[in-house]
């Protein structure tokens, strides 16, 4: 396993829950169920309250079984616990600007090197403390780590999750209920894990919504979990998929030798580009997500990796000459070629750095415009055959990665790719053969940009990067 010892992804996760049944407000789909553990923590809130023992009572839904090598989901996860009512005096106060505030990249913490931090600064004059009243309400994020153990060895998944809008009450402490969904993660042995709770750190912020980052910084506060007591939330169990394959597969019926899941891409940022040349049209797509995504050992002699997922390409406006000379506009979408899919496989194969693809989608144009002018083509104009692309370049699932053709590459194979005639255009007249003049033919070039955005672990949620938005199925 020499890829999985350079990347230090020994996979440990594998289970499936079977604890205390909670009486939280989680409701359990059939054959699952809700676990439960309730724990002490004794959280440091500064000076002027000292540290002070918190009860927290966690409540998940757990499902009855884990299929080995498939993304899998502990869901509802939830945190319920008391404030002493002191800590509203440790709120900051909100911040008042006459002009928003703006976002800039910045370096994650040295305590977090996985996560993608973003550092507001406020923009214009300078920022003014508001009035000192109490505030009414509280909100934010808080960050707890998850512990997968099985036979000695441990993993931790981070979840994070959100303090939404909670009123302060007159008087007496303020009760708080923090919830979220656990990340996906990969169960790459059989057995049986438990999964433990960890010291939870929470980030706090006055007001109606945290979503509004005002550049005031939350307040922090840690609480570790008291020795000696069960931390273990519930337990599960890996068991081989009936097939004996992985149940996510975008490599088709027949796919080469793949080894165990490694790691689960969670939020893979994707930007896909075109070059037709005949039309002398260049399009490129908003940012999408690749979903499903897994990176698993590759090959006979497991020195390599391959990506796998699937991709929503948001339809993309395009504007171009036709025969050189008239204006056209139009939608081009890039669709699955399989029958009812709403994804279209991707995968990757990656050695040393480098990576290959070939991806096949099939190619629709919609709302032309012909100088102006509305052109039918009606809802299935399309090419007569998928779009074959074979891309290569460097890639990182990890981290940053273009995969690309290049009309001056060594390999033919690589040097563009062949758009197909079109059918299935005009409902009043037959159109297809004009677009098939127009625009069909080899030499064109695409190019796929990907970005692993990494979870943001902070526990205050507004500083995190949104993922981009995933375009809904037409």
């Amino acid at each position: 396993m020499t890829v999985l010892t350079a990347l230090g992804l020994v996979s440990v996760c594998t289970g499936v829950g079977s604890a205390a049944t909670g009486g939280d407000v989680n409701t359990a789909k059939p054959g699952e169920r809700v676990s439960a553990r309730t724990v002490t923590g004794t959280c440091a809130f500064g000076a002027a309250l000292g540290s002070q023992q918190v009860s927290l009572e966690t409540s998940a839904v757990l499902p009855p079984t884990i299929t080995l090598g498939a993304p899998t989901k502990i869901t509802s996860f939830s945190m319920k616990f008391t404030l002493p009512r002191g800590v509203v005096g440790l709120l900051p106060a909100p911040r008042s600007n006459t002009t928003p505030p703006t976002m800039s990249q910045s370096p994650p913490p040295s305590d977090t090197p996985s996560s993608t931090v973003l550092s507001t600064t406020p923009a214009g004059p300078a920022a003014t403390t508001a009035p000192n009243t109490e505030p009414t309400a509280l909100s934010g994020g808080l960050e707890v780590d998850l512990v997968a153990v099985q036979n000695g060895k441990q993993q931790h998944i981070p979840v994070p999750l959100t303090i939404a809008s909670t009123a302060i009450p007159a008087t007496g402490d303020i009760a708080v209920r923090a919830t979220g969904e656990v990340p996906r993660f990969v169960m790459n042995a059989v057995g049986v894990t438990e999964f433990a709770l960890s010291g939870p750190t929470l980030a706090l912020a006055s007001g109606e919504t945290a979503a509004t980052n005002d550049g005031t910084p939350a307040t922090r506060i840690s609480c570790p979990l008291d020795a000696g007591q069960n931390t273990v939330l519930g337990a599960a169990a890996a068991i081989p998929a009936a097939s004996g394959k992985s149940a996510t597969n975008a490599l088709g019926a027949d796919p080469p030798p793949i080894g165990p899941p490694v790691a689960v891409l969670s939020i893979v940022k994707v930007v896909t580009k075109a070059e037709v040349v005949r039309l002398g049209a260049k399009t490129t797509t908003k940012p999408t997500m690749l979903l499903n995504g897994l990176v698993s050992i590759y090959g006979v002699n497991e020195d390599a990796l391959i990506a796998v997922g699937g991709v929503k390409v948001p339809p993309t406006q395009v504007t171009f000459l036709g025969f050189g000379f008239v204006p056209v506009t139009a939608t081009a979408e890039f669709l699955p070629v399989a029958e009812g899919a709403s994804l279209i496989p991707f995968s990757a194969i990656v050695t040393n750095g480098n990576a290959t693809s070939h991806i096949e989608v099939n190619a629709r144009l919609s709302n032309v415009e012909i100088n102006g002018v509305p052109l039918d083509v009606g809802p299935h104009c399309r090419t007569e055959s998928p779009v074959k692309i074979d891309v290569e370049g460097p890639y990182d699932p990890f981290g940053i990665g273009t995969l690309s053709t290049d009309p001056n590459s060594p390999d033919p194979k690589y040097r563009g790719f062949v758009l197909p005639g079109f059918t299935g255009c005009g409902t009043t007249e037959p159109l297809s053969k004009i677009f098939t003049g127009m625009s069909s033919g080899d030499g064109n070039q695409a190019e796929v940009d990907t970005e692993n955005l990494l979870p943001c672990l902070d526990p205050d949620h507004r500083v995190c990067q949104p993922p981009p938005a995933t375009p809904a199925r037409r």
